[in-house]
C-alpha cells in the first residue's frame, strides 16, 4: 500500500498495519520490503527511518511501552529508496493487536531539531534528578559515615 506523511513532515506515516490475534509469547516473523518515493524535499538527501512494532491499535507512533519494537533502521534516500525490513517479534500480551510498519522522513533542519529536542529532555531530566541524588547522599552516606567513625571512637575508648 501506500501513505503520505503529513505536510510538516514531523509525524510518520504507516506503510502497513495488520490485525492478528495472538497470545502471550507467540512468535512473529515480520518481513516486508516497499519501495519509498520522496518529493519535494528541502534536503537533497533526507534521513528516512523505518520501524516494526505491535501496538494495541493503528499508529505510526510507539506509544505502548508494554510492546515490542522489533526493528529500527534508518538511510538517508536521495528520490527512491527500496526498503527491506525482516524481524521475529514476541508478543508480550494475548489478544487483538497490531503489527505496523512506520516510515519518517526528516531533512537535515528537522533532524537537527529533533537531535535538540531529545538533548534538551535529557538535561531537564538530569536536572530534576540531581535533588534526589543529593537527598540520598544526605540520608544515607552521612549517617553511614558518622556510624562508622563513632564505632572507630568507641573502638578506641574500649582499650
Amino acid at each position: 500500500g501506500s501513505a503520505e506523511a503529513s505536510k510538516s513532515g514531523e509525524r510518520p506515516a504507516v506503510v502497513f498495519s495488520r490485525l492478528v490475534t495472538v497470545r502471550p509469547g507467540d512468535v512473529l516473523d515480520i518481513r516486508t520490503r516497499f519501495d519509498l518515493t520522496i518529493h519535494n524535499s528541502k534536503d537533497n538527501a533526507p534521513f528516512t527511518g523505518t520501524s516494526i512494532f505491535l501496538t494495541r491499535r493503528r499508529t505510526a507512533t510507539f506509544g505502548d511501552r508494554a510492546m515490542t519494537v522489533v526493528a529500527r533502521a534508518g538511510q538517508n534516500c536521495v528520490t527512491t529508496c527500496s526498503f527491506t525490513r525482516l524481524g521475529a517479534i514476541r508478543s508480550p500480551v494475548g489478544g487483538r493487536l497490531y503489527v505496523n510498519v512506520t516510515v519518517v522522513v526528516k531533512d537535515a533542519a528537522q533532524a537537527e531539531e529533533t537531535r535538540a529536542a531529545r538533548t534538551r529532555r535529557v538535561r531537564e531530566r538530569a536536572a530534576r534528578a540531581a535533588p534526589k541524588i543529593q537527598l540520598v547522599v544526605a540520608l544515607l552516606l552521612v549517617p553511614s559515615v558518622l556510624l562508622m567513625v563513632a564505632a572507630a571512637l568507641v573502638a578506641s575508648l574500649a582499650r
